[in-house]
C-alpha cells in the first residue's frame, strides 16, 4: 500500500477502535459512579466521538503508569502543544520498566474472598476473617495509594467489623476508621454515591453511640454527607427522611438535635416543604417541651396542638405527601406500644388524614390509637377516653362488620392483658361486643392470673364464653367477685386454678363445687384463708382427677383427716394429689390405701408424717413421688418404691437428712427397671461419693433426664464428674453450691445421635459454685439451653459472650452477684430473645447494658438490676420502651430519682411488679403517679425508703387501688402514714 492508503487504513482502524470502546463501555463497564454505563449524556450522543473527550496527553500518562512505558519529554511537549499533528514513533519511547506494584489485584482479590467467607460465619470467626480482609486491603493500597475502589471496600469491611462487634469502645473506633476511609474516597471521587451513603451512616451510628456532648459533631458530619447524597440522587430522599425519624427513638436531646440537623439539610438541598418541615417542627417542639416529662394534661395538649398544626401544614402544602405521612403514622403507632404517649401523636396524624380522605382504614387506626392511649390515663379519664375510642370503632364497624375479627382472635389467643383490654372496650362498643360474640366459641381456656379484670368486665366476658372449660385466676385479688360471674354464665368448667388467691374463702370453693360438679382439676394452693372444711365440699366432685392444696393452713387436724378420707372415698378417679407443706400425719396417710388410681403424689415438707412405707404397696401405678423433708426413714421409702412402684418415673427426696448411700443404691435398682427419668436429692449431707459411683456404674443411668444434687457439699468433684460424664440425655442439671468447676461442666457428654457434638441440656443451675469460671466449651455445645442460673460464680465476660453466640434459645438468665462480669459481656445478651434477666449486685454493670436492652431486647418481661449503684436515673426512665416488661426490681439503685419512676408510671401501664426498696431519693410524688397510671400493678415494694412521709400516696392507694400488695417498713414514720391501708389493719404486711 502507498503511504496515503496506509494512513487512511490507520484512520479507519482508529475510528473503529473508538466506536467499539464506546459500545463496550455503554454495555458492560461500570466504574462505581452514579453513571450506570460509565458515560455522560454528552458522550452517549450518536455523533459523539470519545476521542474528542479524552486529552491524548492524559491517555499517554495513564499508559505510562499502567504499563511502565516512559515517553520522552520532547514527545510529551509536542503532544500537549499540537496533539492533532503528533505522530508516535519508536524513538519516542525513552524507557520500558516492570510494574510489580500493580500486583495489588492479588491482595484485593484475597480481601474480597475473605469478606464473602465472613458473611457465612458468626462470632469471633467472623471478626477474624474481616480483620484479615482489612489487612489485605491495606496491603493493596500500599501498591496503589490512589485506588478509590480499594479504599471503598476497606471502609465497607470496617463497617461490617463494627456491626459484628458488641464492645462499644471498639465499635466506635472501627466506625471512625471506616468514616475516614470513605471520606478519602469522596475526596478522590466526589460523585461516588455509595461511599457517601456509607460514610453518612457511619457518622450517624457513631453519634448515636456517643454521649450527648460528643455526638453533635458526628451528627453534623452525617447531615453534611446525607445532603451530598440527596444532591447526587434525589431518589434517596425518602431514605434520608426515614433516618431523620428513626434516630429519634428513643428521643434523647442529642438525638433530637441530630434529627433537626438532618431535616435542615433536606430542606436546604431538596427544597422539601412538606414532610421534612413537619418533622423538623415536631423535633424542635419535643426538644423544647421535654418529650418524656409531661407533668400535666395541659402541657400534653399544647404539645399535641403544635404537632398537629405542623403536620396539617405539611399535608396542605403537598397532598402527594399523604402516603408518606400515613406511613410515618403507622410506624409511630407501632413504636407507641413501648411508649404510650406516642399514641396521642399518631392519633392526631390519623385524625388529620381522616379529615382529608375519610377512609375507613384511617378511622380504624385513629380508633386504635385512642384505645391504646386510654391506658396511659389515670382512673378519672380512662373510661371517658375508652368510650370515645368505642364511638370511632362503631362508626367503622357499621360499614365493615368483620374488620376487627383478627384483633379479637389475637386477644383470645394472647389472653391476660390483651383480652382484658378488649373486654373493657366491648363494654362501650356494640360492634366489638358482637365481634367478640362471633368468635367466643374458640375460647375454651381462660388464663387471667395477675390481671386487673374488673367485675363488670368479667360479667361481660362470662356472657360471651358460656362454653368455657378451664379458668386460671392465680394471684388475682378479685377472684371472689370474678368467680361469681363465671359461675353464673359458664356451667361447663372442668379445670379451675385459684393458687395464691389471698381473699378466697371456703364458702367460695363450696359455691364453685356446687356450680361445677363435673370439675376434674382443682388447684387452691397457697390460699391462706382456706380451712379443712373445704375438703368436705371437694368430696362432692366424683370426676376429680387432680387436687392441689399445697401450703394450706388447716386449723383442725381432726376435720382435716376426715375431709381427706371423704375426698379419697368419693373421688375414685383421683390421679394427682399435692399436699406439700400441709399438716399431714401418719394417721392421715392411711387414705392412700384407697387411692389405687394415684399416679402422682407430693408430700414435700409434710414434717408431721413419718411413715409412708406401709401404704406405698397400695399404689402400684405411681409414677411420681415427692418426699422432700417429709419422712424420717427415707432409705426405707426408696427400698419400698423399688418393690412396689416399678413404674416410678420421678423421685424427689431433697432435704432428707436421713438419706444415706443405701437409699441411693436402691435408686440404682429403680433405675435398672428402665422407667426412672428424674432424680433429685438436694441437701442430703449423708450421701457420699460411693453412692455417686454406684449411680455412675449403672448402665441405666444414661436414661436420666433430670438430675439435682444441689447443696451436697460432701460430694467431691471427681465423683460428680464421673456421674455427669455418663448422662447423654440430661436436660436439667442443678449443682448449686457443689464442689464443681468449669472443667466438670465442660465434660458433659454429647447428646445421642448429635451431628454437631451438642449436649441435650435445656436448663442449667450452678449457683454459688466458686469453682465455676470458664464454661465456654459447654456453652458452645449447649445449643438447646433455655434457662441458666450461674449467680454468685466467677464467670467472666468470655463465658457470657459464648452464651450469646451459641445458646440462641435462651429465655431466662441469672448472672447476679458475678464480680468479674462487666458491660462488655453483659450487653451481648441483648441479642437473645430473653424473657427474664437478673443482673443484680454486679458491681461493674452500668447504664450501657440497659441502653442495649431497650434497643434490642423487646421480648424482655422481667428485669432485676437491684443493688447496682452505677445505674442512673436517666437510663431507668427509658425502660418503658420495653413493651412486654411486667416485673422490674430497682432495689438498692440509690441513684434512681423521682423522674424515672414518673416516666415508668406514665408510659408503662402494664407493669405488674415493682421493687423500689432501699432507693433513697424516691418520695410520695412518684408513688402517687404509680397509683394513678399503672393499672396492672399488683405488688409494690417500698422497704427502707426514708423519703416516703406524705399521707397522700398511701391514702390514694387505699381509696383507688386497694388490691395492690404493698410491702414496706413497720417503723413509726411509714406505718403512721400507711395506717389507712387494709393490709396494715391485719398485722404484718405481706403479699396478698
Amino acid at each position: 500500500l502507498s503511504k496515503q492508503d496506509a494512513q487512511q487504513a490507520d484512520k479507519r482502524e482508529a475510528e473503529l477502535f473508538w466506536t467499539r470502546i464506546k459500545q463496550m463501555t455503554r454495555e458492560k463497564f461500570w466504574n462505581g459512579f452514579t453513571k450506570r454505563c460509565g458515560l455522560t449524556a454528552e458522550e452517549l450522543a450518536l455523533d459523539a466521538n470519545l476521542r474528542d473527550f479524552i486529552p491524548m496527553q492524559h491517555l499517554f500518562q495513564r499508559l505510562n503508569s499502567l504499563l511502565g512505558v516512559k515517553i520522552t519529554e520532547q514527545a510529551m511537549e509536542q503532544l500537549i502543544e499540537d496533539p492533532g499533528s503528533f505522530e508516535f514513533v519508536a524513538a519516542d519511547v525513552e524507557e520500558v520498566y516492570a510494574m510489580p506494584r500493580f500486583m495489588d489485584i492479588i491482595d484485593s482479590s484475597e480481601a474480597l474472598a475473605l469478606e464473602k467467607m465472613a458473611h457465612r460465619k458468626t462470632g469471633r470467626e467472623k471478626l477474624r476473617l474481616l480483620e484479615l480482609a482489612g489487612k489485605r486491603f491495606e496491603a493493596a493500597l500500599r501498591s496503589t495509594p490512589g485506588n478509590f475502589l480499594t479504599l471503598y471496600y476497606w471502609g465497607k469491611v470496617l463497617l461490617l467489623q463494627a456491626k459484628a462487634n458488641f464492645i462499644v469502645a471498639d465499635r466506635i473506633e472501627l466506625l471512625v476508621q471506616a468514616s475516614e476511609k470513605l471520606r478519602d474516597v469522596m475526596e478522590i471521587n466526589p460523585r461516588f454515591l455509595d461511599s457517601c451513603i456509607h460514610a453518612a451512616e457511619a457518622n450517624l451510628t457513631i453519634a448515636m453511640l456517643h454521649k450527648a456532648e460528643q455526638a453533635e459533631r458526628f451528627f453534623s458530619n452525617a447531615a453534611e454527607m446525607f445532603a451530598k447524597v440527596v444532591e447526587l440522587d434525589r431518589d434517596y430522599l425518602p431514605l434520608v427522611q426515614r433516618y431523620a425519624y428513626v434516630i429519634t427513638q428513643p428521643p434523647t436531646r442529642s438525638r433530637l438535635r441530630g434529627s433537626i440537623e438532618l431535616c435542615k439539610a433536606i430542606v436546604e438541598v431538596a427544597k422539601c416543604d412538606g414532610l421534612a418541615l413537619a418533622l423538623w417542627a415536631w423535633n424542635v417542639q419535643r426538644l423544647v417541651s421535654g418529650y418524656d416529662e409531661f407533668s400535666t394534661e395541659k402541657s400534653l395538649e399544647s404539645e399535641l396542638g403544635a404537632f398537629s398544626q405542623a403536620f396539617g401544614t405539611a399535608v396542605v402544602r403537598d397532598f402527594g405527601l399523604i402516603p408518606l405521612v400515613t406511613k410515618i403514622a403507622h410506624e409511630m403507632k407501632q413504636q407507641a406500644y413501648s411508649n404510650k404517649a406516642l399514641f396521642a401523636f399518631a392519633g392526631e396524624i390519623f385524625k388529620a388524614l381522616v379529615t382529608i380522605e375519610g377512609a375507613n382504614e384511617l378511622m380504624l387506626e385513629w380508633s386504635y390509637c385512642l384505645w391504646e392511649f386510654a391506658l396511659s390515663h389515670d382512673d378519672s379519664a380512662y373510661r371517658s377516653t375508652l368510650a370515645s375510642a368505642a364511638v370511632k370503632f362503631d362508626c367503622v364497624l357499621m360499614e365493615e362488620p368483620t374488620c376487627m375479627d383478627d384483633e379479637v382472635l389475637a386477644s383470645i389467643a394472647e389472653q391476660q392483658r390483651k383480652l382484658v383490654n378488649m373486654v373493657e372496650l366491648a363494654e362501650f362498643s356494640i360492634g366489638i361486643k358482637e365481634a367478640c360474640d362471633r368468635h367466643a366459641a374458640t375460647l375454651l381456656s381462660l388464663k387471667l392470673g395477675w390481671s386487673n379484670l374488673s367485675q363488670s368486665s368479667a360479667a361481660l366476658l362470662a356472657t360471651l364464653v358460656p362454653s368455657l372449660t378451664a379458668i386460671d385466676l392465680s394471684h388475682h385479688n378479685n377472684a371472689t367477685e370474678l368467680l361469681e360471674e363465671f359461675r353464673r354464665h359458664c356451667p361447663a368448667v372442668r379445670e379451675l386454678t385459684l393458687a395464691f388467691c389471698g381473699r378466697l374463702t371456703p364458702a367460695d370453693v363450696k359455691d364453685c363445687v356446687t356450680s361445677w360438679p363435673r370439675l376434674e382439676r382443682l388447684d387452691i394452693s397457697d390460699c391462706r384463708l382456706i380451712t379443712a372444711v373445704v375438703l368436705d365440699s371437694i368430696a362432692a366432685l366424683p370426676l376429680l382427677r387432680s387436687l392441689n392444696v399445697k401450703s394450706s393452713s388447716w386449723s383442725s387436724l381432726h376435720s382435716y383427716g376426715s375431709g381427706l378420707r371423704a375426698v379419697v372415698g368419693s373421688c375414685t378417679r383421683l390421679e394427682t394429689l399435692v399436699l406439700d407443706s400441709c399438716k399431714v400425719t401418719n394417721d392421715h396417710l392411711e387414705i392412700l390405701a384407697s387411692c389405687t388410681s394415684l399416679t402422682s403424689l407430693s408430700l414435700a415438707y409434710c414434717t408431721r408424717a413419718e411413715q409412708i412405707v406401709p401404704w406405698l404397696e397400695h399404689l402400684p401405678g405411681l409414677r411420681f413421688l415427692d418426699a422432700s423433708n417429709a419422712f424420717r426413714d427415707t432409705d426405707a421409702v426408696i427400698a419400698t418404691a423399688v418393690k412396689c412402684n416399678p413404674l416410678l418415673e420421678g423421685l424427689v427426696v431433697s432435704s432428707c437428712k436421713k438419706l444415706t448411700d443405701y437409699g441411693l443404691q436402691n435408686a440404682v435398682i429403680l433405675l435398672s427397671k428402665g422407667h426412672l427419668r428424674r432424680l433429685e436429692f438436694d441437701d442430703c449431707f449423708r450421701v457420699s461419693d460411693e453412692a455417686l459411683a454406684a449411680l455412675a456404674a449403672s448402665p441405666a443411668v444414661a436414661n436420666l433426664e433430670r438430675l439435682s444434687l444441689a447443696h451436697n457439699v460432701n460430694l467431691h468433684e471427681p465423683a460428680i464428674r464421673s456421674l455427669l460424664s455418663r448422662l447423654p440425655r440430661l436436660q436439667y442439671l442443678n449443682v448449686s453450691k457443689c464442689n464443681v468447676t468449669g472443667d466438670t461442666l465442660n465434660a458433659l457428654p454429647s447428646a445421642e445421635d448429635s451431628p454437631d457434638n451438642s449436649v441435650a441440656l435445656c436448663e442449667l443451675v450452678a449457683a454459688q459454685c466458686a469453682g465455676v469460671s470458664t464454661v465456654e466449651k459447654l456453652m458452645a455445645r449447649a445449643v438447646h439451653l433455655e434457662r441458666v442460673d450461674i449467680r454468685k460464680t466467677n464467670v467472666t465476660d468470655a463465658t457470657v459472650k459464648a452464651m450469646s453466640d451459641h445458646c440462641r434459645a435462651l429465655r431466662d438468665v441469672n448472672i447476679s452477684e458475678c464480680q468479674y462480669l462487666s458491660d462488655d459481656g453483659a450487653v451481648t445478651l441483648a441479642t437473645l430473645p430473653l424473657s427474664e434477666l437478673n443482673v443484680a449486685a454486679c458491681p461493674h454493670i452500668t447504664d450501657e447494658l440497659i441502653q442495649y436492652l431497650v434497643q434490642y431486647c423487646s421480648s424482655l418481661r422481667s428485669l432485676d438490676v437491684s443493688q447496682n449503684v452505677r445505674v442512673t436515673d436517666e437510663v431507668v426512665g427509658c425502660l418503658h420502651h420495653l413493651p412486654n416488661l411486667t416485673s422490674l426490681s430497682l432495689a438498692g439503685c440509690v441513684r434512681v430519682k423521682n423522674g424515672a419512676v414518673v416516666r415508668l408510671a406514665q408510659h408503662a401501664p402494664f407493669l405488674q411488679h415493682l421493687d423500689l426498696g432501699r432507693t433513697k431519693l424516691i418520695n410520695d410524688q412518684a408513688i402517687l403517679f404509680l397509683a394513678r397510671h399503672c393499672h396492672s400493678l399488683q405488688s409494690l415494694v417500698l422497704q427502707e425508703c426514708p423519703r416516703l412521709k406524705n399521707l397522700a400516696a398511701a391514702s390514694y392507694f387505699d381509696q383507688h387501688r386497694p388490691n395492690v400488695a404493698l410491702v414496706c417498713d413497720r417503723n413509726g414514720d411509714v406505718l403512721s402514714e400507711m395506717r389507712g391501708h387494709r393490709q396494715f389493719l391485719k398485722g404484718k404486711p405481706a403479699r396478698t
